[in-house]
């Protein structure tokens, strides 16, 4: 299908400023980008304003470039050679948000022959994406939300980089506040919504776990009435709440749900995970990713394979080839030093899953921890902190490294663990500490804000 005026016509409606340039052909949207180092030849910028960078600052660079038109807000048209502003797609002030989001909800609505996933979820939500992706391109043409494009903007631009041919596209879904996946919803109208599990990231922005819950359950309550919703089915809470919504709803987990998790072992520096479907029966899954939760994650994955009728096979070749994001306790060798660097982010359940992982996959040794704030819990930060040290202390480190005000919590209840406590990475790399002086391997995690990358790039 070739996207003309028309469509654009009747997707912005009266958020236009100004007429069409009809004079030029229409932007198809997959051409349509928001970040000018992306953008093709003969494609179309849609300038944002940014906290840091004004995307209309970058027009005119965009078409010396090769670019063939853009989307702009009408305040800036004075700033432009009458030359290059009749190719643009003028919007009304101050409504550039609203229009990347009527295109993408009719973009959306032309793409007939694409399913469309929604992921979200307190933690595993990339993982996950990525677990399915691998299983799906075994027999579907596939696209996936790249990086961390989950929120108002990022799925908005995912929608329209869908080429019309995909079968099915994944789109991971973030919330910070009540109503934003209810938005999300209505603008990529799913036929699926994974709920990867419901914890307590973000509940300090939500304000309760009860609102944090009823907040990610918009993305379901939202989408059409064909929605199929899957649900983890040791978030006994949601899947209750979701059952009310009126869809269907299908589980994984470890017990009780249409895909279980019966078996984990360990061989060859893989682990060999054991599913049972109520549809399909039972059939094994290997993953070279030695995390705790990746056999929960391939449950969810393969639940919603086994709803798009992907063959086993499939599934089982996909979880041979997936490779998760940088990150995402990644194993990086540095001669005798082994960094795992689990710095994409991290929440209690998440900061557990890596620790314990940890502890199992290298149990003789005497790990060096370097542990920072998790953010956004609210009152229950400091409890939360501290509930780690246990943990903490049955790891057993030669050294742990505490990196902002929160995180000092864990060393203060880890006691007698030997302890170091930085204010931030600044203060610590001043120190210029040798973690190498205190073992071989190191193991580091946080919330992305405590900004850890920085101290994986000393020891690279």
């Amino acid at each position: 299908m070739t996207i003309t005026w028309q469509h654009y016509r009747d997707w912005l409606q009266d958020l236009c400023a100004a007429p069409l340039p009809s004079e030029c052909r229409a932007p198809q949207p997959p051409a349509i980008v928001a970040d000018s180092r992306q953008l093709q030849q003969g494609g179309w910028f849609f300038a944002l304003p940014g906290e840091r960078h004004d995307g209309h600052d970058y027009i005119a660079a965009v078409l010396a470039q090769g670019g063939a038109g853009f989307f702009a807000d009408i305040r800036y048209r004075e700033r432009l050679p009458a030359a290059l502003a009749c190719r643009g797609v003028w919007i009304k002030a101050a409504s550039q948000l609203p229009a990347l989001h009527a295109l993408a909800r009719g973009y959306r609505r032309s793409l007939t022959s694409t399913k469309i996933v929604a992921i979200t979820g307190s933690v595993g939500k990339t993982t996950t994406r990525e677990l399915l992706r691998a299983m799906l391109q075994q027999q579907r043409r596939v696209t996936a939300s790249p990086a961390n494009y989950n929120n108002e903007i990022g799925v908005a631009l995912t929608l329209l980089s869908i080429a019309a041919n995909t079968d099915i596209a994944i789109i991971e879904c973030g919330a910070r506040q009540r109503g934003d996946l209810t938005l999300l919803a209505r603008i990529a109208t799913p036929d699926i919504v994974l709920f990867t599990n419901i914890g307590s990231a973000h509940v300090g922005i939500f304000g309760s776990p009860q609102a944090l819950l009823h907040g990610k359950l918009e993305l379901l309550q939202h989408s059409p009435s064909h929605c199929l919703g899957i649900v983890n089915a040791a978030c006994v809470e949601l899947a209750a709440a979701a059952s009310k919504l009126g869809h269907r709803l299908l589980t994984f987990g470890a017990r009780q749900a249409d895909v279980e998790v019966k078996q984990v072992t360990y061989a060859e520096q893989r682990q060999w995970v054991q599913l049972t479907s109520r549809t399909r029966g039972t059939f094994t899954l290997s993953s070279a990713d030695l995390h705790s939760a990746i056999p929960i994650n391939l449950a969810a994955a393969a639940t919603v394979c086994i709803a798009l009728e992907i063959s086993t096979a499939a599934i089982q070749a996909g979880s041979l080839a997936f490779c998760n994001e940088p990150s995402r306790f990644q194993t990086i060798m540095r001669g005798a030093l082994t960094i795992i660097d689990d710095t994409y982010n991290a929440s209690p359940e998440s900061m557990r899953c890596g620790l314990k992982t940890l502890q199992r996959g290298w149990p003789e040794q005497r790990p060096v921890l370097v542990l920072g704030d998790m953010a956004e819990l609210g009152a229950g930060s400091e409890a939360a902190h501290r509930q780690l040290a246990a943990l903490v202390q049955d790891v057993q480190p030669a050294l742990l490294v505490t990196i902002g005000e929160q995180a000092q919590h864990i060393a203060t209840a880890a006691a007698p663990v030997q302890s170091l406590s930085f204010a931030d990475v600044d203060a610590f790399l001043q120190k210029k500490i040798n973690l190498m002086q205190y073992g071989n391997l190191v193991y580091l995690k946080a919330s992305r804000k405590v900004d850890l990358t920085r101290i994986v790039a000393t020891l690279n």
